[in-house]
Formats: C-alpha cells, structure tokens, sequence
C-alpha cells in the first residue's frame, strides 16, 4: 500500500485502539505493519523538512503506538553473550545475515542496539549505544559510546553524538515535535537534550550541557540556546567545533523558560 492508502487505515484504527490486540488481522494489522516497514527503511519519517519547516507525521507515530498492542510481551534471542530480553518489539537486526548489513552500509559494533523502525543511514557508526523506534538517524552520523537517540528524534547528516550524550524522543504529544538535529552538529559528551527542541545546523553543544528550550524559542530565536554557532563549510569537523567559538557556549538563563 501507498503512504496515501496506510493514512486513513492507521487513522481510523487509532480512533478504534482499544479494539487493538494480538488477535487483530487483516488490512489493519498489515497498515501497522507496513507503516513501521517503511520507517524502517527510511521511506517515511515521523518528521519531515517541507519547505523550510518541519512537519509532524502524526499518522506515523499512531501507528508505532498501535504496534504496541499488537504484540504480547515475549522472549527475544540476540543478546550479548547468548543474552536474552522480554519485550513487544524486535531487534533491527533480528534474523539479519551479513549480506543485510552489508547492503545497509552502516556499521554496528558490539553492543549497540537499534529497534525495528528506527532507521539507520549508510555511513553510520554505531558504538555500543541505543536506538529507539521511530528515530531517524542520516549519513555519516557517529552514534558513541552509550550515546542514546530516542524514539522519533531526527539526526542529520554527518552529525557527531558523543559518549554519553542523550538525545530525547517525543512519541507523545502526538502533534509535538521529536528532537531534531540538523546536518553538521556535534553534541558533546554526556550532554543532554531530553525535550521537543530543534537545532539549526552547523551548531554544537558544549559538554555536559542541558537543553530544555521549547520548539517555538529556538525557531523564532535560536540565540537563546545553549549552543555555539560555528560556520558551516566543507572542512568542518568536530574537532574545530572545539576551538575559541565553542569554548565561549554558555547557556543562556532563560533557555528553560517559555
């Protein structure tokens, strides 16, 4: 089925969802299913950029949240060492054979974990770190060391996520913006970002920061973030990210008020 086709399924079932359960079939069942394929995939996204905004996909976050009720909490293989868990969604890579990753063009180290729907970019690096559903993580993105990215977050292209850091999700509201972060951000280590909140690209946040700011006062103000602004050209690196401009990132008091 089309996008235009799975809307009004996934619409109409949500308005029904406590009709939902592991007994649901049909073209119901199969909406759900393909709208969390096609997230998977990257062909959909819970958020988009059209014309210089970004916009909400609603009808994709209420299919992930119906995909809660058509699953039973169960045992899952594939954990470390022959480890197990006890949940309703699988593993990205489960039953995945090495031709699938090697037509995914990422990489995957030991340790990391990314949950069916979450998409992953060729050119991505994945430290043993976590990667909820819904998210969408874009070419040449360094996800480190126990780095988080949340359900439905937004990273773009060539963004650095370091050790630690936690990019927040929003799955609820379903109208509110994810997280986003644009192309060419670095996030410093154990620096967090756990509300709705949108940075614009070629930003960088200083170590340990914490972000909290609304949607609305970075749009119509992005001065007001914790962030630096360093200048977006061909030959910007995270290291540079750390020099003089960077070093002057302070928050700004009012950065958590509305």
């Amino acid at each position: 089925m089309s996008k235009e086709q799975l809307k009004p399924i996934i619409e109409a079932a949500f308005d029904k969802a406590d009709e939902i359960s592991p007994k649901t079939k049909g073209e119901t069942r199969d909406a759900i299913e393909e709208t969390l394929q096609l997230l998977d995939q990257g062909e959909l996204r819970v958020a988009e950029k059209v014309d210089g905004h970004w916009t909400v996909n609603e009808w994709a976050k209420k299919a992930i949240l119906l995909s809660f009720r058509l699953e039973d909490s169960h045992k899952m293989e594939g954990g470390t060492d022959g480890g197990t868990w006890w949940d309703k969604v699988p593993s990205k890579f489960a039953d995945w054979k090495a031709k699938d990753f090697k037509k995914a063009g990422f990489r995957a180290v030991p340790g990391s974990i990314v949950r069916r729907s979450a998409y992953i970019a060729p050119g991505v690096v994945l430290m043993p770190s976590f990667v909820n559903l819904g998210a969408y993580v874009d070419s040449g993105v360094m996800v480190d060391t126990w780095a988080t990215v949340g359900s439905c977050a937004q990273i773009g292209k060539n963004v650095h996520i370091s050790g630690g850091a936690g990019i927040g999700g929003v799955l609820e509201p379903l109208q509110a913006n994810p997280v986003i972060i644009e192309d060419h951000c670095f996030i410093g280590a154990r620096a967090r970002w756990p509300r709705a909140s949108w940075s614009a690209r070629a930003r960088c946040s200083p170590w340990a920061s914490i972000s909290a700011s609304p949607p609305r006062s970075w749009i119509a103000n992005p001065a007001r973030s914790s962030m630096a602004t360093c200048r977006p050209s061909p030959s910007w690196s995270p290291a540079r990210c750390q020099a003089s401009p960077c070093r002057t990132a302070r928050r700004d008091r009012r950065s958590t008020a509305p």
